[in-house]
Formats: structure tokens, sequence, C-alpha cells
């Protein structure tokens, strides 16, 4: 059963209750996870953090930005809305400095150890200066890190674990009606060939953009969508941007949205399978999260990516 705490700034709790309702919401594409909580009314004091949990499963942990009491024909309510702890990395603006060669770990004593939060470590070097300009945010600063090093953003788990190598995971998940992984109401599964790229023309010399880099999964249709990459020793992008471009086409041409009647939320960037007929040779990654819990339901949105 879930459970709420709201926390006040000396870490300690205010109440811990059932809620009358709770969303929580996760994505790939966003640096902050948020949650949407109601209880009933009572006065309490003013919290600065949200912990939901599940037995002993953190479900979300989360800075509050909003207290709403709300009084309407079903009675009186306080309504918390709160993003996950990476929004302390959002809301602060940097020092402007300059960091030669930093890693993972010394950037993470000198940026996240002062929330009081544990981060992933490595010694892997940035390749140069690490410019932390005015007006960039703590986040800008280690997304560019993670960018660079692991050609992805990094993310913020549910209890408050701070990883560079960012949210896509190893472990895998199995979703079927048939006996075989976690049951669900709803599939929808979208095919849009709108995203997919047929071939992409590279410069790699002056005499123009003789290569060509066919797609392989689009060869059967009759519709063209190209590109130009320009991949000359004085140009800023590569050749190998081609075939980037051509995977990318084919993820984006894929998706599946699950609705599962049971919470389903720790598992967000994991290899997803589903026992489809149409979807069976293919693995996907679990992009956005939307779990909802009130008094008639409870039930979690899945959204899978393809994964190339």
């Amino acid at each position: 059963m879930l459970k709420v705490k709201l926390i006040d700034s000396e870490e300690k709790n205010i109440f811990s209750l059932s809620p009358l309702s709770v969303t929580i919401q996760k994505s790939l594409d966003i640096p902050c996870d948020d949650a949407v909580v109601i209880i009933p009314y009572k006065k309490y004091k003013s919290g600065e953090k949200i912990l939901i949990t599940d037995g002993s499963e953190v479900v979300f942990r989360g800075i509050i930005d909003e207290e709403q009491i709300i009084l309407n024909n079903s009675g009186k309510f306080i309504k918390y809305v709160a993003r996950s702890m990476m929004s302390l990395f959002i809301d602060n603006e940097v020092c402007p400095a300059e960091f030669s060669k930093p890693t993972e770990t010394y950037l993470g004593y000198r940026f996240i150890e002062r929330f009081g939060m544990d981060f992933s470590k490595s010694e892997r070097v940035y390749n140069g200066n690490l410019i932390c300009q005015k007006g960039m945010s703590v986040y800008d600063v280690l997304a560019e890190y993670s960018k660079e090093i692991y050609g992805t953003y990094p993310r913020v788990d549910s209890t408050g674990f701070f990883d560079f190598k960012g949210g896509k995971k190893d472990e895998k998940i199995i979703f079927g009606n048939n006996g075989n992984g976690e049951r669900y109401n709803s599939y929808i599964e979208y095919k849009r060939p709108c995203n997919r790229i047929t071939r992409v023309y590279l410069k790699l010399s002056d005499k123009g953009y003789k290569s060509v880099i066919d797609n392989p999964e689009a060869k059967d249709t009759s519709i063209v969508r190209e590109r130009y990459i320009d991949g000359t020793m004085n140009s800023k992008t590569s050749g190998i941007l081609g075939d980037k471009i051509i995977a990318n086409s084919n993820k984006n041409y894929l998706l599946v949205k699950l609705v599962c009647p049971k919470r389903i939320t720790g598992c967000l960037g994991y290899r997803a399978f589903v026992d489809e007929e149409s979807v069976r040779e293919y693995s996907f990654t679990v992009k956005e999260i939307k779990y909802t819990l009130n008094s008639k339901s409870e039930s979690t949105a899945l959204l899978l990516e393809r994964r190339m």
C-alpha cells in the first residue's frame, strides 16, 4: 500500500498516511520526474519534501513546488505538486568557472554532495575544458559531461541517487497476456512512416555527395525521404552522423503504448519485450511512465520506444 510522507527542513516526518490520489510521471526526455498527491485536509505545517513508498520500496522522492488547499462539494483537501530531486540542479545557477578535464567523481563531489545526495563515480576524463558560463544551471554542467562521456543525459532515480550514465538500463521487463510477463488492459501500436529516412547522401570530398547510405528497413517503400551530410574534414558534421540518422529514423518509426492494471513505476529505461505477434521480434526501451491511483482504479501507462 502506498504511503506519503511529508518531510520538513530538518528531515523529520510531518505525517505519514495513505493518499486519496497519486499521479507520478517519468520520461527519459525530461530531467525531472513529477508527482501530484491529494490527501484529506488537516492543518499541517508546511513541508519541503515528499516521500512516496510502497512497503520498503521508495517510489518517489522530491521537492514540493506547490501546495494547494482545495474546498469543493466533495470535501476539503490538500494537493501537493512536486518534482524529483533533480529539480535542485535545474533550479540552481552555477558559479561561472572553467574545469580542465574533470572526472565524474570530481564533479560529483563539487556539485552533488552539497545537496546530500549520492552519485555514480568514475575517473573517465572530460575531453578539454568544461566551461560553466553565467546563466547555466548546475544541471546544464553535469549534463554536458554526461553527453560527452556517455552520449546521454543524467538521471536521478526515485531514491535520490544521481546517475551520470542516464536512465537507459540493461534490466529487462516483459509484457504479455499469455501468462508471460506483466499483463495489460490496453495495447496500441504506432507505425509512423513519416519518420523513416530512406537514404542519406554523404559528401566526403570536393567531388560532392557521392557516397550513399541506404536504409535497409525502407527498401520496400516507394516514398523517398532523403538527407545530405557534409562529412568533409573541415565540416562541423561527421559522416558517422549518416548511420545515426538512419538508426534514429527506424527507432522513431515504431512505438507501443500499454496500460497495465497495477503500479509499474521502477522500469524507466529498461529493455522491454511485448508478447504480441506483430512486435515479438523487436526490443523496446521504456521511455515514459504515467502512474495513476485514485478511489476508483490504479493503472500505469507506459510508452515503449524501439531500441536500436
